[in-house]
């Protein structure tokens, strides 16, 4: 066997390992998804009520023809850390009402200390997505935010 190709089967590996770690969070959320009987305008609007005041995000991205709002970062400092969020929603229409999925991200900012950092600068030594540290979510917060957006619909 060709030493380049043992390399390109286990780059080959490596990127399938590394594409279904990153997936599973997306399956996790669309397992999560909910169909909504209302429509489409209506259900749009709940979603971006429930952004914009409920979880008092800046939306960064919004898009209604294609059904997508992303959020900025949310930043919460507390005596453990720093902590952020951000919420990214998909409406669809479909046959059977309205499709909605939403994914919440959360990192932690790792605590480094200014001796320790200077000292990383002097040895080249790489930080880590500059000390934020992606943390699991509770499935039990994305599920209030469905109960929020049928209650919604329901007062229209």
């Amino acid at each position: 066997m060709y030493p380049y190709k043992s390399g390109l089967i286990i780059g080959g590996i490596l990127l399938l390992c590394i594409t279904a770690c990153a997936t599973v969070s997306s399956r996790d959320a669309q397992s999560m998804a909910r169909v909504f009987n209302k429509p489409y305008d209506a259900v749009w609007a709940a979603v971006e009520d429930l952004i914009s005041n409920d979880l008092a995000c800046i939306p960064k991205k919004i898009n209604k023809k294609k059904g997508l709002i992303e959020t900025e970062w949310v930043h919460r400092f507390d005596t453990e850390g720093t902590v952020r969020w951000q919420i990214t929603a998909a409406v669809k229409q479909k046959k059977n009402g309205t499709w909605v999925m939403i994914q919440k991200r959360t990192q932690t900012r790792d605590v480094v200390s200014r001796k320790m950092s200077r000292y990383r600068k002097e040895q080249n030594e790489p930080t880590n997505n500059a000390g934020w540290t992606n943390t699991p979510v509770d499935r039990t917060s994305v599920e209030n935010y469905y109960g929020l957006i049928t209650d919604k619909l329901s007062k229209k």
